[in-house]
């Protein structure tokens, strides 16, 4: 039998603006070591924001530095049942939306929810603490700039009534 582990959830937000491939078509690169976050400026030109920039992952988030601007309304979201397929594209595993799957509203502007998909450990950080995983839900507006909303998971003793229901729909489909 397949353990349960449960999480509970912390939410960052994280704004992406920019055309993005889907498709992971860059050199290799990781989480740790010698290809980890450190060094993936240096493993390609098409890197290199990755050292010199300002706006890019992993981010780590210190919390005493954190500044709330008043200028940023609350986040909306509306998200409807759509169908959708399991990838595994060898670098993480997600869920890409064959429908429209609903919207996330930033500051009046549409982002459709295109895909999301999980990280383990997380890609980002808060104090410099690493979370077991992370979600990553995937935002597309009309003019292609994206919006991601990331959700860290930590360990957790009690249970997460959204986690346990989908480990359960995922169960039974090993069920004969």
């Amino acid at each position: 039998m397949i353990s349960r582990v449960f999480f509970s959830t912390l939410v960052l937000t994280l704004f992406i603006f920019g055309a993005s491939s889907s498709e992971h078509d860059g050199p290799a690169f990781t989480y740790s070591g010698t290809t980890g976050p450190g060094q993936w400026g240096s493993l390609s030109p098409s890197y290199s924001t990755c050292s010199a920039g300002k706006r890019q992952s992993p981010v780590n988030i210190e919390k005493d530095n954190v500044v709330h601007n008043k200028k940023f309304k609350p986040l909306t979201r509306n998200y409807l049942p759509a169908n959708s397929t399991l990838v595994n594209n060898g670098f993480n595993i997600g869920v890409h939306f064959e429908e429209n799957a609903g919207v996330l509203d930033v500051d009046g502007k549409n982002y459709t929810l295109k895909q999301m998909h999980w990280h383990t450990p997380s890609e980002h950080r808060l104090d410099g603490v690493q979370f077991p995983a992370e979600l990553h839900l995937v935002h597309k507006a009309e003019d292609d700039s994206l919006s991601v909303v990331a959700v860290l998971f930590n360990y957790s003793d009690r249970q997460d009534p959204l986690l346990s229901k989908a480990m359960r729909r995922l169960m039974s489909l090993l069920e004969p």
